[in-house]
């Protein structure tokens, strides 16, 4: 993520000397006259920092007592800074709290061979679209945004009304999630703390589908204490947090609940040699990035990825959190082994590395390898989903020979009653029958 992709509202009046890109990081983003740059230097000194260059940018990263003394220093220097809290302040005028209501129910025809998604500002999620009839034909209110995805490429429109007639706007993904946000309904979201009171955490299922622009000033406000399925953020900026989600309509509110970070795993992260990982895996992995138009190199412990824009040595440790620093990205095993968490790391790596636009989730679902229960489980239930919203796309999940005849070897069993599932084996029987 690049933090200054999101300050253009910011910088309306001009670019500041310095932008505070993350909490206790500052980045020159405009000259600076020698005589201040000395300045700089001097307080940096008194703090026993030294700048570094971070993708050819000059940058200081200070810690909490430090950063506020830098700020205090700066005074008088004539050297501007923008600052999270100067950020916070443009991001809540560009989002009203205002609820944009959407429309009349309308019929439009969308293209039968793509998958099509409707956006639930109640549920704040995307659902499947009901499509009637042999032209496509549905039913939808204007003013929804819709999401249309295919193997390559993944769109997005809004139904607006021309010469009185609904018809599909095109919109770019950024466009689509700030009208969606308009029409967001209220919600709430809890932060929790550490025994110790210092650290805060929001868990990542109250904070799905938000526009660009306030989630990556959520991650700004990151704090180095990591855990899964949780942002975590320093006490402090708990006003700051909260008038951030504020803006996407989310009422923060204080949860009596604490988290024991004591209860967190502890595993030294040791690197394991790519040829020790299942060779299914990460070969699914490698033709996943390879899909996505990345190329691969190999060493012992790393896979060299390069993009149209940048480069990155990726490797697996043995540790349950993943994490970067610079080109360096550490993924946890266990990341191999859920699909979630694989699809978060493959968009991360397509909006660095400047990779193909195409559909992550079906891009892993096709290359997902079937080796234990909790994989045949995770490829069922997306062959059944996909095939409600497109039948092509559902078979070419289960187009290689061997993950078909696992899924219809479970599908033998739960046929002559050996297993049980909750699942719509009626709709996995016509998709393996399709597939025949």
């Amino acid at each position: 993520m690049d933090p200054l992709e999101y300050c253009d509202a910011c910088f309306f009046r001009g670019m500041p000397n310095l932008c505070e890109t993350y909490k206790g990081t500052f980045t020159k983003v405009n000259s600076i006259h020698f005589s201040q740059q000395n300045k700089i230097d001097r307080i940096l000194n008194k703090l026993n920092a030294r700048p570094k260059l971070l993708n050819r940018r000059w940058t200081c990263i200070l810690d909490k007592s430090n950063r506020e003394d830098f700020l205090g220093s700066l005074w008088g220097t004539g050297v501007t800074v923008h600052t999270l809290e100067d950020h916070v302040k443009v991001l809540v005028k560009l989002y009203r709290p205002e609820i944009r209501r959407l429309g009349e129910l309308s019929e439009i025809e969308i293209n039968p061979h793509e998958s099509w998604q409707e956006f639930n500002p109640q549920k704040r999620t995307w659902q499947s679209l009901d499509v009637s009839g042999k032209k496509s034909i549905v039913k939808i209110k204007l003013g929804t945004v819709l999401k249309s995805t295919d193997l390559e490429t993944e769109k997005y429109f809004r139904i607006i009304t021309s010469d009185e007639k609904p018809v599909l706007a095109p919109l770019e993904k950024r466009a689509a999630y700030n009208i969606i946000v308009t029409q967001f309904e209220p919600a709430k979201a809890f932060w929790q703390t550490d025994k110790k009171n210092q650290i805060g955490f929001i868990k990542t299922d109250y904070l799905e589908n938000l526009p660009e622009e306030i989630f990556s000033t959520l991650l700004r406000f990151q704090s180095d204490k990591k855990i899964s399925d949780y942002m975590s953020f320093d006490e402090e900026d708990y006003e700051l947090v909260r008038s951030v989600l504020a803006s996407a309509k989310i009422e923060l509110q204080r949860s009596s609940e604490t988290i024991d970070l004591c209860d967190e795993k502890k595993t030294e992260a040791i690197t394991i040699p790519v040829d020790k990982i299942e060779k299914d895996r990460i070969d699914a992995f490698i033709a996943m990035i390879t899909e996505l138009g990345g190329k691969i190199g190999q060493d012992d412990e790393h896979l060299n990825i390069t993009g149209k824009v940048d480069s990155v040595k990726l490797s697996f440790i043995q540790s349950e959190k993943s994490n970067q620093e610079g080109k360096i990205i550490s993924v946890s095993m266990s990341a191999l082994e859920d699909p979630r968490r694989i699809t978060e790391l493959l968009a991360m790596l397509r909006k660095r590395l400047g990779l193909l636009p195409m559909s992550i989730e079906n891009l892993v679902c096709r290359h997902w390898p079937i080796l234990k229960d909790s994989d045949l489980q995770y490829t069922v239930q997306s062959l059944i989903e996909y095939w409600k919203i497109d039948k092509n796309l559902a078979i070419s999940v289960i187009v290689d020979k061997k993950k078909f005849d696992k899924v219809n070897e479970w599908n033998v069993k739960i046929k002559t009653g050996k297993i049980r599932s909750n699942l719509d084996t009626v709709a996995l029987g016509k998709i393996l029958k399709s597939r025949q």
